[in-house]
């Protein structure tokens, strides 16, 4: 989810994923949505576009993450796995 902001100021957690476009309307953003609805947000197009580019690189690079953690794991000399769990140090703890 992102966090944007309605015209009044309240937070708006909003699924990038339903995000279809944004436009300017001159003095507001409108995002509208995949359903058709649409939003006024205070921010500009160009903060919600990255906003929507922050998200997506989260979730590439948690799935990279997940990827180094889970995707050698130790072996012994008969070829069974020998213990199948996230590096903890990665993870601060």
């Amino acid at each position: 989810m992102i966090c944007l902001h309605r015209l009044r100021g309240e937070e708006l957690w909003l699924n990038p994923d339903l995000v279809v476009f944004v436009e300017s309307t001159g003095h507001d953003t409108v995002v509208t949505l995949a359903d058709g609805n649409r939003v006024a947000v205070g921010e500009q197009p160009t903060e919600v576009a990255a906003a929507v580019m922050r998200f997506r690189s989260s979730i590439i690079a948690a799935a990279d993450e997940l990827m180094t953690m889970f995707a050698s794991p130790p072996i012994d000399d008969s070829g069974r796995v020998v213990a199948l769990k996230p590096n903890r140090d990665r993870n601060g703890g």
